[in-house]
């Protein structure tokens, strides 16, 4: 008698617990459904928000010439100008605190859904040189992506090894993205930039040269530059004109950097695809008024870079 209650009062709780658990699934997954929703009506009534820019890149852009990179692409390279030089339809996918490996991602997700003429990739050369904690501090821009890509997926899974499992969870993917959703729903953004953020001219201190140095024994992740290499031989394959660019910092070059570059270069070379290193080029680094901090140029210095930009790639196809 007794045996039977303690079997009845087993088997009511792993019903309890079953239920519980079916209940917290379908909660997960509703919600996980609701934030896609958001991401889709936000999309659709405000593409050019910057919260956006992600989605837009992988989901919406259909431009002649696409800009990838992190703020420094954001902030240094102007559509219009671009647009003008090239006849050519333009839209800056840069994407402020998003580094190689994002940027990676996302040209293989678009490549995936269409073939632009020509990708501009403003390059980082940090990016490449010791520990890869830094590539993950935006990774859950793709996280809304895992469960159907496996450029995604493979990004998100470098983060940690808990990764996958955390991902079981769809509420995790959206997790932190409540108000990155709903702001752009009720707001409206300028279009007319086509995803290009100017720096202020006037208004601040203009820089001072910052200058780098080696951080001890430094090495170049050689894995950074082998997907590099696949990224660019993929563009390749596609027919699309890949450009890399290291855009002007106020900053010196450290030895390290100056062998990235040099590594970088090679690679672009032996590719057949164009690559040019402005980071210390004398036009800009004479210049404090054209840089709102070390790391960015103001509107005034993107907008010469840019025309110099759009120049350079007329003389390549024009050769």
């Amino acid at each position: 008698m007794r045996s039977d209650m303690k079997n009845n009062s087993l088997m009511k709780f792993c019903l309890k617990t079953l239920l519980l658990v079916v209940i917290l699934f379908g909660i997960d997954r509703l919600i996980g459904t609701a934030f896609e929703s958001m991401k889709d009506v936000g999309l659709e009534k405000n593409p050019a928000d910057e919260n956006y820019t992600a989605y837009y890149a992988i989901e919406k852009v259909n431009t002649d010439v696409v800009v990838i990179g992190s703020s420094r692409a954001a902030h240094h390279y102007v559509p219009s100008i671009l647009e003008k030089e090239l006849k050519m339809s333009v839209y800056n996918c840069g994407q402020d605190a998003c580094f190689f490996m994002y940027q990676n991602c996302v040209i293989n997700m678009m490549l995936e859904r269409y073939i632009p003429k020509i990708i501009i990739w403003d390059i980082q050369p940090g990016s490449f040189i010791g520990t890869l904690d830094r590539e993950f501090l935006n990774v859950r821009l793709l996280t809304p992506y895992y469960y159907e890509n496996e450029f995604a997926k493979k990004y998100v899974d470098c983060e940690s090894s808990r990764m996958p499992y955390r991902m079981v969870c769809r509420m995790y993917a959206y997790n932190s993205k409540l108000h990155n959703y709903l702001l752009p729903i009720f707001m409206h953004t300028d279009a007319s930039k086509k995803g290009y953020y100017p720096l202020p001219v006037k208004g601040y201190k203009y820089p001072k040269m910052r200058i780098e140095k080696d951080k001890g024994e430094q090495t170049i992740n050689e894995r950074m530059m082998t997907l590099f290499e696949t990224t660019i031989k993929k563009c390749k394959q596609n027919g699309v004109k890949l450009f890399v660019f290291v855009s002007p910092s106020f900053s010196s070059e450290t030895d390290c950097v100056k062998q990235v570059v040099k590594e970088l270069e090679m690679i672009a070379e032996q590719n057949n695809t164009s690559f040019g290193n402005y980071m210390s080029d004398e036009t800009f680094i004479s210049n404090p008024k054209l840089f709102k901090d070390a790391s960015h140029m103001n509107d005034n210095g993107a907008r010469i870079f840019t025309d110099i930009i759009a120049k350079r790639i007329l003389y390549d196809f024009s050769k």
